[in-house]
């Protein structure tokens, strides 16, 4: 879109731009119902999308570090549907990133996943620990 362009434009020639950045995903599920007129799933789609555009913009920033806090454990509380789409798309995300080590190996990528990861049902730990597992090497950020 033009005004990431911009955006990144502006950014590249002299403005500050910090190593470290913290992201919450919130509101997502309220997104969905608000302004795309969707169910609770497409909001957790977008906001996925929108945080892997996040992550290559700061790749392309040169950033060294980027938090993401995605999962409180009061979501844990939510409906087994919600909580069910919501694993799956995790587990096919994170199983999509572990085939992509190419990607994080040619720029330095670490994934590190912190939290209470016991609490997420077994077939949706593996993905993630695979990830952790391959990237655990990489330097750059």
């Amino acid at each position: 879109k033009w005004y990431e362009k911009w955006m990144l434009k502006f950014l590249k020639n002299g403005a500050k731009i910090p190593q470290r950045i913290a992201i919450i995903m919130d509101g997502n599920r309220r997104y969905a119902q608000e302004r795309l007129h969707a169910d609770k799933h497409e909001g957790h789609k977008h906001g996925l999308q929108k945080l892997i555009d996040t992550m290559e913009w700061c790749l392309e920033l040169g950033m060294k570090e980027v938090g993401v806090y995605a999962l409180a454990i009061n979501n844990l509380k939510r409906s087994k549907k919600e909580l069910d789409t919501l694993f799956d798309l995790i587990k096919s995300s994170f199983q999509r990133f572990a085939k992509q080590r190419e990607f994080f190996e040619k720029n330095g990528v670490k994934v590190n996943i912190c939290g209470r990861l016991e609490m997420l049902p077994k077939d949706v730990q593996e993905p993630l620990f695979d990830v952790m597992e391959e990237t655990k090497d990489n330097t750059n950020c």
